[in-house]
C-alpha cells in the first residue's frame, strides 16, 4: 500500500488499535468497524496520529 490509500479494519475489536496505529503512522486513511478502540487513551492517540499524518479515520457502524 502507498501513502494516501485506504485501509479497512474489520477484525476482532481488541485488535483495532494496533492495526489502525500501524496504518495511520504509514499515512493510510482508515475505515474501522465499531468500536474503533477499547480505551479512551488509545482513541486520543489515534486522533493525535491522524492529525500528525494528515489522514482520515472513519468509524463504520453495521450493528444496530
Amino acid at each position: 500500500m502507498q501513502q494516501g490509500d485506504i485501509c479497512s479494519i474489520f477484525t476482532p475489536d481488541d485488535s483495532h488499535y494496533e492495526i489502525a496505529k500501524y496504518a495511520i503512522s504509514r499515512g493510510l486513511h482508515c475505515m474501522v468497524t465499531k468500536p474503533v478502540v477499547m480505551k479512551l487513551d488509545d482513541h486520543l492517540e489515534l486522533v493525535k496520529l491522524s492529525h500528525e499524518n494528515n489522514v482520515l479515520v472513519q468509524v463504520e457502524v453495521h450493528k444496530r
